[in-house]
Formats: structure tokens, sequence, C-alpha cells
């Protein structure tokens, strides 16, 4: 998982609140299942 992801979702996490970041980060997972 490249740092300029994290850094959308952290970002994103801190804009739109935890919803969106939690759906943020199950989309991560499921792209990336072994991070």
């Amino acid at each position: 998982m490249s740092p300029a992801t994290l850094r959308v979702g952290i970002v994103a996490n801190e804009v739109s609140g935890d919803i969106l970041g939690a759906a943020l980060v199950a989309e991560i997972r499921a792209l990336a299942p072994q991070a």
C-alpha cells in the first residue's frame, strides 16, 4: 500500500468522519487483503 493511499485515507477520515473513514479502510482492505 502506497503512502499516498494512506494519506488519502487519513485526510478522508479527518474531513468526513468515522463512517467514510471506515468505509475507505474496508475498501482498501478489499483491494489489498495482505495489508
